[in-house]
């Protein structure tokens, strides 16, 4: 009776050993499926690479132009912004993420308050500033229509404001199009093409790997069975 007992319960402990070693097979196929495709994907994937930094480098560029000294708002800070082609980049590549990259781009549509003044003006008899004061201090924020630029020396005074709404719409509408959307699908597209294509090969009846080895079984056979000397390093390629 305890023999009758003891056999199912060893045959059930195969059983689940058998489907264990199934399972580490089956996961074993698909992390080197995974790993042949990274590799196999390296030489593309550094390509689209290549052309995604490029477009990057050429935004940043085109950014620090347009918007390097536009005043900050609630997303374009002292952290982000266009102020140099690094941040630029760093500022593009959180874009790229889709983390605000719209409130950036409304930061970047201010057209009022936006002229800073950069020094002390002591004003002209008759004319007050803002803070009814006869001096502008530095720091002040005017419209670019504001009278009081009038009475401003030439130096005091930065523009701060944006080139225009339709230039940053274009500017960070066509970025995020073409490189949030249509560059990073290309990296996808590329590792999907060469997971499909080791797929393929896998699955034929004879493979890439097979080919491979058969090949250097024979040459080694070749080598053995050849009389003549031949030269080392052909022996060993």
């Amino acid at each position: 009776m305890h023999q009758m007992q003891t056999q199912p319960t060893f045959l059930m402990r195969c059983s689940c050993t058998q489907w264990q070693l199934l399972l580490m097979q089956h996961v074993f196929c698909c992390c080197r499926t995974l790993l042949q495709t990274l590799v196999f994907s390296l030489p593309a994937l550094g390509n689209v690479g290549s052309v995604l930094f490029l477009f990057f480098f050429i935004y940043a560029v085109v950014g620090m132009n347009l918007f390097g000294s536009i005043k900050y708002g609630s997303y374009l800070n002292d952290k982000v912004n266009f102020s140099h082609v690094g941040l630029g980049l760093l500022t593009l590549f959180r874009m790229i993420t889709g983390e605000s990259w719209d409130g950036i781009m409304q930061d970047c549509f201010v057209s009022t308050g936006c002229v800073e003044i950069t020094q002390d003006v002591l004003l002209p008899p008759g004319v007050t500033s803002p803070a009814n004061s006869s001096v502008l201090a530095a720091g002040t924020w005017l419209d670019p229509s504001d009278p009081l630029l009038s009475q401003i020396p030439p130096g005091a005074a930065l523009n701060r404001c944006s080139p225009g709404m339709i230039v940053a719409v274009i500017y960070f509408c066509s970025f995020v199009l073409l490189c949030g959307f249509v560059l990073v699908n290309f990296v996808i597209g590329v590792i999907i093409d060469n997971m499909q294509s080791s797929k393929t090969h896998d699955d034929m009846a004879v493979s890439r790997y097979h080919v491979e080895q058969f090949v250097k079984v024979r040459l080694m056979e070749f080598l053995l069975r050849c009389k003549r000397m031949i030269h080392a390093g052909l022996a060993a390629d």
